[in-house]
């Protein structure tokens, strides 16, 4: 991968050489600005929710590649969120290939059929 003063390339791009979209979901607003900022620095494109209604919203018009996800949201638990996702992913060609590129870099965990990957929240 190369790097220019102006510019990072994306180390992982969708099949037709686009950016990567991932939303972030945490109701912690300086934890998903840090993320959504360490995302946006990797060349990705990024949306934010706050909570789980509005992610679920975003996502239908977003159409996310991969979702950073809180399990402990304000109004609905983030497995909820998790399957109103999946039930809107069809036709999402890329995500099988992000997948894979998370699998190798984070611990997984499958629950009931759901795949999640382990990233450690640092204690607020």
């Amino acid at each position: 991968m190369t790097t220019t003063s102006a510019s990072r390339s994306p180390s992982l791009v969708r099949p037709d050489g686009q950016p990567v979209r991932v939303l972030v979901v945490d109701d912690e607003p300086n934890l998903a600005d840090l993320l959504t900022m360490a995302l946006r620095y990797e060349g990705w494109e990024i949306r934010t929710a706050h909570d789980g209604l509005s992610a679920v919203r975003l996502a239908r018009e977003f159409r996310p590649d991969a979702v950073v996800l809180d399990v402990m949201l304000p109004d609905l638990n983030g497995l909820d969120v998790l399957r109103r996702l999946r039930g809107q992913q069809a036709g999402n060609s890329s995500s099988s290939e992000i997948a894979s590129w998370v699998q190798s870099h984070f611990r997984t965990v499958s629950v009931g059929g759901i795949t999640l990957y382990d990233l450690t929240q640092p204690a607020s």
